[in-house]
């Protein structure tokens, strides 16, 4: 089993991460994608090149090592911070309300310095841990209208922390001004009623909560049911079928009159069959 995937997205220090397992009857073959907008690589001293981390969404602006190491990498169009943790593997530090990250520079002990640009701004980072985090999902896709059933999750909460999570619909795939507000958090990982109308749809939003100073909760995975309303029936394709052959009947001999047990039986009646020859 590979070890547990930090999930990119989750703000204010706190992370959330899921745990992927994957196997392969056969030889494992890449589908073809998009190319990534941008990309950062590690080039080791033998010339071998590890791909730390590649976005569709997000350009790559600045760079830096941390004291522990770590590259730190800033983005624009949204404007994040993000630390790489490895190969795919990254936790986002910040997100700006400016456009682009152009410039990171580490201070002293574990601060970190951001400039930024569209609008031009200086931020100051420190090692210090908030005591919350809210992490943003993806749209979830229902493929068509949907009635929401109810949503459960699976985490590891030190004592004194918590994970509430709330959610959203609506029928555009981005969210905007058309969807729903958000629903009164939920608190029960073993499942809750989902209170968001019905739609095609659908974000959640987690919140983790540390207990003071201690280790901060971890969200595992997040599961959501749901029910697509009838749709009509769709002709997707007609085949016509060849003409078949017949083979010529071989001509029958005379047969006499014959009651048919069965229909003597039911109703009564005599059934003679007779044959032309």
């Amino acid at each position: 089993m590979p070890p547990p995937v930090v999930i990119p997205g989750v703000e204010s220090g706190a992370t959330a991460t899921v745990t992927v397992t994957a196997s392969a009857a056969g030889p494992v073959t890449a589908s073809p994608g998009p190319s990534p907008k941008s990309e950062v690589c590690r080039v080791d001293t033998d010339g071998t090149v590890t791909t730390l981390w590649s976005s569709q969404s997000e350009i790559a602006y600045s760079l830096m090592i941390d004291p522990s190491g770590r590259p730190v990498v800033g983005t624009g169009e949204p404007g994040r911070i993000r630390v790489l943790m490895g190969a795919q593997q990254s936790t986002l530090l910040a997100r700006v309300p400016e456009s682009q990250v152009t410039s990171l520079i580490a201070g002293q002990g574990q601060q970190m310095f951001a400039a930024t640009s569209n609008v031009g701004r200086l931020y100051v980072l420190d090692a210090a841990n908030s005591e919350a985090g809210n992490y943003l999902s993806p749209t979830c896709d229902a493929q068509t209208v949907s009635r929401w059933g109810r949503i459960s999750w699976r985490a590891s909460v030190p004592a004194g922390g918590r994970v509430e999570l709330a959610t959203r619909t609506g029928n555009s795939g981005v969210p905007d001004a058309t969807w729903s507000d958000w629903s009164t958090a939920y608190a029960n990982p073993d499942g809750s009623a989902i209170s968001s109308p019905a739609a095609r749809f659908l974000q959640w939003r987690a919140r983790l909560t540390r207990p003071g100073s201690g280790a901060g909760p971890s969200l595992q995975a997040v599961s959501v049911a749901y029910l697509q309303v009838n749709l009509p029936p769709s002709l997707r394709r007609i085949v016509v079928e060849p003409l078949a052959r017949r083979r010529p009947s071989r001509p029958r001999s005379p047969t006499r009159r014959s009651m048919c047990a069965a229909c003597a039986l039911f109703c009564g009646k005599r059934t003679i069959r007779t044959a032309t020859p």
